[in-house]
């Protein structure tokens, strides 16, 4: 009676871990493009353009320079979310279903530092790197869920907020890279 449940249960739960590695594999694809782009330039280098080129956009520069020390302090997030999907993907990949519940919990706990740190100084990135960490809480949530209850529909709505928060991610790199050029 057991071995008929058992397989059950591990059958829907492999199936929804499925679906969660197809949309890994993208989400972590987008983020590693995105974290490379998302580091402030600096210009501590003795090989810079002359100084005349430096306040070219003086109004604009404050939002963006805060913008910039922001990105300096806490962006490495942005590499820690990827690396959180990066193993998410991997333990998925490879049906290990204990590891995938450290790993979510691992990404919950990471959701959590995130939320913690000051808002981004523009309104427009804050509000989207706001919307990117809802659903990342959301998306550990139900897939710590999902594998506890063995039920596949919370997984495949993890695996859907994950590639939710990639979005908002998005949105989040090109706004700093529109304010800081």
């Amino acid at each position: 009676m057991r071995p008929n449940t058992k397989p059950k249960k591990k059958g829907s739960t492999l199936g929804g871990i499925i679906v969660i590695v197809v949309f890994i594999a993208i989400v972590v694809g987008i983020i590693m493009a995105l974290t490379g782009g998302s580091k402030p330039k600096t210009t501590a280098s003795n090989n810079t353009a002359p100084a005349s080129t430096a306040s070219t956009t003086p109004a604009a520069s404050s939002t963006a320079q805060q913008v910039a020390n922001w990105v300096t302090k806490y962006g490495t997030v942005f590499t820690t979310f990827s690396n959180d999907f990066s193993s998410i993907g991997t333990a998925s990949g490879n049906s290990d279903t204990a590891t995938l519940l450290t790993d979510c919990q691992k990404l919950q706990t990471d959701v959590t530092t995130a939320q913690a740190y000051p808002a981004i100084p523009d309104s427009t990135s804050a509000s989207d790197l706001s919307t990117a960490l809802t659903y990342m809480q959301s998306a550990s949530q139900n897939c710590i869920d999902g594998l506890n209850n063995s039920d596949s529909n919370q997984l495949s709505q993890s695996a859907k907020e994950i590639t939710q928060s990639t979005t908002a991610i998005g949105k989040v790199n090109a706004d700093i890279k529109a304010l800081t050029p």
